[in-house]
């Protein structure tokens, strides 16, 4: 059985709140699966799991940027961590919770504007789907916790979604994963060319209603059509309003979905 433990009831001075500073914690992950600041703020959950679970002194680390960071020509956001175990640090396996802000979700949109989004708020579906971790093994080398400060190449995490979780009680985001081995953690969406290939993607208005209209020429079987609409066009902007998930033999069907409730004024759509 797998257990996530959230909690929001505290004593002895702790806090919900997530770590404000960059900071570091230590101490047993035999005692405590927290990990918090000297302020009491969490930096992060590391709870032993997995065929060879993390043991005895842990290091937590969390760095706040003062900006979306890029490296390698890559964005991530702003609040971004490292984990080290003092023993077996390439092999321990555990379940880590990192935690983020909304905001900072929201700057790395904003920089990242022609690329795949995070969540823009707990209804997000396709954000949360986009959420990937980027891990790097080892230890920063120059004490920044920027990926190109890692020897090792870097390991994408795709979460599952149900474990991308808004904690609406605390504020925040929770993030949750299985890893094997540690320890530089970044948030992050990728792009990359899509396993598909459309034959028309196309709108038009009918009465109240706004129809949008698709058939993807290929398609690798395994397709989540989200059909996206805005007010102006920005791609900061756009929100999930319709999702159509066909089966293989389905994929390259014709699509239409009508907006019963378009938006007052010019609305855009993307797929």
């Amino acid at each position: 059985y797998n257990f996530i433990i959230r909690s929001d009831v505290y004593a002895d001075g702790l806090t919900d709140a997530i770590a404000s500073v960059t900071s570091d914690s230590t101490h047993s992950v035999n005692t405590n699966y927290e990990f918090r600041n000297s302020n009491n703020e969490l930096i992060a959950q590391v709870m032993p799991a997995g065929a060879s679970p993390v043991s005895g002194n842990i290091t937590a680390k969390v760095w706040l940027e003062a900006s979306v960071p890029t490296d390698n020509g890559d964005k991530y956001v702003s609040r971004h961590y490292q984990i080290t175990p003092a023993t077996n640090s390439a092999t321990a396996t555990a379940e880590v919770t990192l935690y983020f802000k909304q905001e900072e979700f929201d700057a790395f949109n904003t920089a990242n504007a022609d690329g795949l989004l995070l969540p823009s708020g707990p209804g997000d579906a396709s954000g949360i789907r986009n959420l990937l971790i980027g891990k790097y093994s080892g230890v920063s080398s120059d004490g920044t916790g920027a990926p190109s400060s890692y020897s090792s190449a870097e390991t994408i995490i795709d979460p599952d979604d149900n474990n991308v979780v808004w904690n609406a009680a605390a504020n925040r985001w929770e993030v949750t994963f299985n890893v094997t081995g540690f320890s530089g953690f970044v948030v992050q969406t990728k792009n990359a060319a899509l396993p598909i290939k459309l034959n028309y993607f196309t709108g038009n208005s009918l009465g109240k209603n706004n129809i949008v209209k698709w058939q993807a020429a290929t398609a690798n079987g395994i397709v989540i059509f989200d059909v996206q609409r805005s007010a102006s066009g920005d791609p900061a902007t756009f929100t999930t309003i319709h999702t159509d998930n066909p089966s293989a033999e389905n994929s390259l069907n014709p699509f239409t979905y009508t907006d019963t409730l378009p938006l007052q004024g010019d609305n855009y759509y993307r797929l």
